[in-house]
């Protein structure tokens, strides 16, 4: 006779004292996430979870991991929440990246140091305006020896 999807769920999670996750340790999605399958679907082991221990999962919420651990199936670290409140206490690359003060060599993002895309950009970003114009300054200075190298009379400036 076959497990029960409940049954075999519980064999495939190891309790880790220190944090109090049940940390998934059978199949993994590529995003990090926990997978059991029955004979007709493959599931989310966090839902798996939430629903055998406290029920349905309300309609129109995700589950969000309150412990931040993707593979955690423990349903005191799982609450139902709105995807919008859900992504807001995510710590996703754009969210981590706004909270930066500094760029990679260290000049302070400023009003006056930054550049910001336009709104309307679809991968908005922000660059720091030293080290922007010492690229297209560097840019410009090797289109140059270019040209003098080619013998050339004019140059093309970069339209920046």
């Amino acid at each position: 006779m076959k497990a029960t999807l409940l049954e075999r769920f519980s064999e495939k999670y190891m309790p880790e004292p220190m944090s109090g996750c049940w940390l998934w340790i059978a199949a993994i999605d590529p995003a990090g996430y926990g997978r059991i399958g029955d004979r007709r679907k493959v599931h989310y082991a966090h839902r798996v979870s939430y629903q055998a221990h406290k029920g349905p999962i309300p309609a129109g919420l995700d589950l969000d991991h309150k412990c931040r651990v993707r593979s955690c199936v423990n349903p005191d670290h799982l609450e139902a929440v709105t995807h919008l409140e859900n992504i807001a206490r995510g710590d996703w690359g754009g969210k981590r990246n706004s909270r930066k003060t500094h760029c990679p060599q260290g000049h302070e993002y400023t009003p006056e140091n930054t550049i910001v895309a336009k709104p309307t950009t679809r991968n908005p970003f922000r660059t720091c305006r030293i080290c922007r114009n010492k690229y297209v300054n560097a840019l410009r200075r090797n289109q140059r020896r270019a040209v003098k190298a080619k013998g050339e009379n004019h140059v093309n400036v970069l339209d920046f």
